[in-house]
C-alpha cells in the first residue's frame, strides 16, 4: 500500500489523491486516452520504477458531477478533473483506467476496499483525512446554502433556525452537517 501513496507526488500537487489496491465490480470501466500534444517531462528513476511497477492508475469518479467530473453516454471522462487528469498523465506517461460511479458514496466505499488508486474530486474534510492522502486542491468550489428571502437565522451558526435542510448524500454538505 505505502507504494500506491507515491501517486501523491506522481500528480505534482495537482490532484487529489488515495491510497489502494484492486478491481472493482459493478463500476464502469473505460481507459482514459493520453492528452494530445504535450511533451512528457523527465522523471526520477524512482518514479520510472514505480510507474514500471503500476502500469495502471485506476481513477475514480461520479459519472454526473458537472462541470467537474462527466462521464457521458459513450464513457468517454471530460470535464474540468477529466481534462487535468488525461493532461498530467500524458506529461507523466501514465496509462490510467477510469471507473464511473453513480453517486459520492459507492466510489467511497471502492475506494476504502482499495479499487481506486485516485479520486481527482473529492473535498477535504477532517474524516477523508484521516482515511485518504491529499494534495493542494486546484479548485475550490464553495458551498452555498440557499434559504427564502427574508430569512435572517438561516445559517450553519444559527443550525438554520431549527429548519430542516436537503442536501445530496455522502457530498461534503453532508458531511458537514452531520458533524
Amino acid at each position: 500500500m505505502a507504494d500506491r501513496r507515491w501517486v501523491v507526488v506522481l500528480w505534482m500537487g495537482a490532484l487529489a489523491v488515495l491510497a489502494a489496491l484492486a478491481g472493482v465490480a459493478g463500476a464502469q470501466v473505460r481507459p482514459l486516452p493520453a492528452s494530445e500534444g504535450w511533451a512528457q517531462v523527465p522523471v526520477s528513476a524512482e518514479f520510472a520504477a514505480w510507474r514500471a511497477a503500476h502500469p495502471v492508475v485506476r481513477v475514480g469518479v461520479v459519472r454526473q458531477w458537472r462541470p467537474v467530473d462527466v462521464v457521458d453516454e459513450r464513457g468517454e471522462y471530460t470535464g474540468l478533473s477529466g481534462d487535468l487528469v488525461r493532461t498530467v498523465a500524458g506529461m507523466l506517461a501514465l496509462r490510467t483506467e477510469v471507473r464511473s460511479f453513480d453517486g459520492f458514496g459507492p466510489l467511497m466505499e471502492a475506494v476504502r476496499r482499495g479499487e481506486i488508486d485516485l479520486v481527482p474530486s473529492v473535498a477535504r474534510t477532517p474524516a477523508r483525512e484521516a482515511q485518504l492522502l491529499f494534495t493542494d486542491s486546484y479548485v475550490q468550489l464553495p458551498v452555498a446554502y440557499i434559504g427564502r428571502s427574508g430569512t435572517t437565522d438561516f445559517s450553519e451558526a444559527n443550525v438554520f433556525g431549527g429548519r430542516s435542510v436537503a442536501v445530496e448524500r455522502d457530498y461534503v454538505g453532508h458531511e458537514y452537517l452531520q458533524a
